[in-house]
């Protein structure tokens, strides 16, 4: 293992590493050699702090134990307590791997074997199910079934059970866990804390796939997103994107065009997005259609008014999913999504303006989460500080620059949000109902800050949680007629 690849694998694991580095770590994670050393440093990781663990409870009651992080200490230590864990670790077996067909590896202190049948797994352990199938059975009935071609490592302490699947399929019917001490299943993308239940994990190329038949699991992924995945859901950890548990679906039954109402939905949709893409005031049209890959994924501007101009959204850490039916898109944001779509001098509206959105709330957990914002000194539209209210505010207006809703934000229901500012007037709208209106005139400030989808680039920290459906800035105010025939087009 060189000091390059640790230091790749440790970045990894702390989230540090840049766009490259993780480019160049997901790239290495194909080669088998590597994707061993990463097994290998999280196990040496684990048994380093269960022994600074076990150190700490000889030393003074207000003595912090702090995790190790200088490489070359962190390798030099870990190697002497990988010898004393070898006389442990054979009198401690975790598990027992029974039930084996095919061609089965175990790779045990750096050498291979063929196993053909049971044997005690200890901490360590490696499997290769290169041909076949096997079980792991724990002594509390909790079964791992291994697919073909999978890899992972065992892992066991004074924490619970631990397996680290590299890639491939296991099935798991996990009996209840003891309190704090829940089955970890780890992948390089994510992790499953599981208490009880039976559940599938997969671990491909990219993304890592979690399935719930019985019970709950807490999904997590590197960069601390989770969600709870219960029984009938499934959820995928990928590179740049959110957790986010979703209902298994039933096959659909293909119905005539004509009598397919999603589809007619769609239609009706698109005929006047169509329409609304050509009006001379957009600004900037958003309809969650279409990614473009340039390096970087992008949400398309479809305004024809300015569409030789940057401003497309280059996507950080969203998650692509069905919108208000099948067939619309949308992009699930969480706590650290945004969709950056820059700052050309197009978005400072002063005189007048209107933002149109399609969105839908998953939870309100945090101080003014935005959904669409030019800093905190222009225009922003955002939630009422810790408040279930939404709060339209036009910075630099006289009278009054915010507008604050009255109404509470419905959690996990499609919403139309309409906000104007005509010069003498600013309105909020939801769906097609006027909720609150206030005088003031004057012109709303500028700035050179950018425009984020999802969050607040002057403030950070205000992520949106929940799901975004078509988006629109122009530089008039629609009309309430207008936003009738807006919201008859795109209600769900």
């Amino acid at each position: 293992m060189s000091n390059k690849d640790l230091k790749l694998i440790d970045g990894y694991l702390n989230n540090s590493l840049s766009k490259d580095e993780l480019q160049l770590f997901n790239e290495r994670m194909q080669e088998e050699e590597f994707s061993d050393l990463y097994l290998e440093f999280v196990l040496q990781e684990e048994m380093l702090e269960d022994a600074l663990e076990g150190e700490a409870l000889e030393l003074q009651a207000e003595r912090k134990l702090k995790k190790v992080r200088q490489l070359t200490y962190f390798v030099a230590l870990a190697a002497s307590l990988l010898i004393a864990f070898q006389f442990y670790k054979f009198l401690n077996p975790v598990a027992v791997l029974d039930q084996i067909s095919g061609h089965i590896v175990l790779v045990r202190d750096g050498q291979e074997r063929i196993i053909a049948k049971d044997l005690k797994l200890s901490p360590g352990d490696v499997l290769r199910t290169n041909v076949g199938n096997a079980r792991i059975l724990y002594s509390d009935g909790t079964q791992i079934n291994l697919d073909e071609k999978t890899t992972l490592l065992v892992y066991g302490s004074s924490k619970g059970k631990k397996i680290l699947l590299n890639h491939g399929r296991l099935d798991a019917d996990v009996a209840p866990q003891p309190d704090g001490k829940p089955l970890i299943l780890q992948t390089p993308l994510a992790q499953a804390e599981v208490l009880g239940t039976s559940l599938s994990l997969t671990s491909l190329k990219g993304e890592s796939v979690l399935n719930v038949t019985e019970g709950a699991v807490r999904f997590k992924n590197l960069k601390g997103n989770k969600d709870v995945v219960k029984a009938g859901q499934f959820a995928r950890a990928m590179e740049n994107a959110p957790i986010l548990a979703q209902v298994v679906k039933p096959k659909i039954e293909i119905k005539p065009r004509e009598n397919d109402p999603e589809v007619l939905k769609h239609d009706r949709w698109l005929k006047h997005s169509f329409k609304l893409r050509k009006d001379k005031d957009l600004v900037a049209y958003y309809d969650f259609q279409s990614l473009k890959e340039k390096g970087s994924k992008y949400l398309l501007n479809k305004a024809d008014a300015t569409s030789g101009l940057p401003l497309d959204g280059e996507l950080n850490n969203v998650l692509p999913i069905e919108g208000r039916w099948r067939g619309k898109k949308s992009l699930y944001f969480s706590e650290f999504s945004y969709v950056d779509c820059g700052r050309h001098e197009v978005f400072n509206l002063q005189k007048a303006l209107t933002i149109f959105t399609w969105v839908k709330v998953k939870s309100l957990d945090r101080h003014f989460q935005t959904i669409v914002s030019k800093g905190d000194s222009s225009w922003r539209l955002a939630r009422f500080q810790e408040s279930d209210t939404l709060e339209f505010a036009c910075s630099g207006l006289r009278g009054s620059p915010y507008l604050r809703g009255v109404k509470p934000l419905p959690v996990n229901k499609w919403l139309l949000i309409t906000a104007t500012y005509d010069g003498n007037e600013v309105k909020l709208y939801r769906d097609n109902q006027l909720e609150l209106a206030i005088k003031a005139e004057g012109e709303v400030l500028v700035n050179d800050l950018r425009v984020l989808i999802g969050n607040n680039s002057q403030l950070p920290n205000r992520n949106f949680k929940g799901w975004i459906d078509e988006l629109g800035i122009m530089k008039r105010a629609m009309s309430h007629q207008e936003i009738q025939v807006l919201y008859d087009a795109g209600k769900p």
